[in-house]
């Protein structure tokens, strides 16, 4: 990856446009006027640990208004398996209403991405939380704050 270059992957689009179909609606993401683009309600992203590597091999963070900072996925096909469990993305920092239900057509998604049969959302996550501390240490790193 050249430095500076910031593509997000066109399967990471193709999982959004999947979980707007299954549920009518981002729960935890909203429009954002200026743009025409969903931008999230919080701040998950890509955390780029490693510059000479893939967005794709980054891990996807959030870091919410109210101090929340978690990993949710340690890479791009993580993140897959968590929306084809039936997982957005804030679910894993706030709580899911109810017992989410795999997605079908997101499972499929995830096989063809990463070429694996299946990766359950408990596996997903708790791969992620093994990230946090490093990720609250390089937050803290680099946030200035006033006394």
């Amino acid at each position: 990856m050249i430095d500076g270059d910031r593509t997000l992957p066109a399967v990471l689009e193709q999982a959004h446009r999947y979980w707007l179909a299954e549920f009518q609606h981002w729960h935890d993401f909203e429009p954002d006027d200026m743009s025409g683009v969903t931008v999230p309600a919080g701040w998950p992203g890509f955390w780029i640990r490693q510059p000479d590597a893939g967005v794709e091999d980054q891990p996807i963070v959030f870091l919410g208004s109210e101090g929340e900072i978690a990993v949710i996925a340690q890479n791009l096909g993580d993140y897959l398996w968590l929306l084809a469990g039936g997982v957005g993305p804030l679910e894993p920092i706030h709580g899911s209403e109810g017992d989410p239900k795999p997605i079908p057509i997101l499972i499929t998604l995830a096989q063809q991405y990463t070429g694996i049969a299946e990766r359950p959302v408990e596996a997903v996550l708790a791969t992620a939380r093994t990230r946090v501390p490093e990720l609250t240490a390089f937050i803290e790193s680099v946030c200035r704050y006033a006394d």
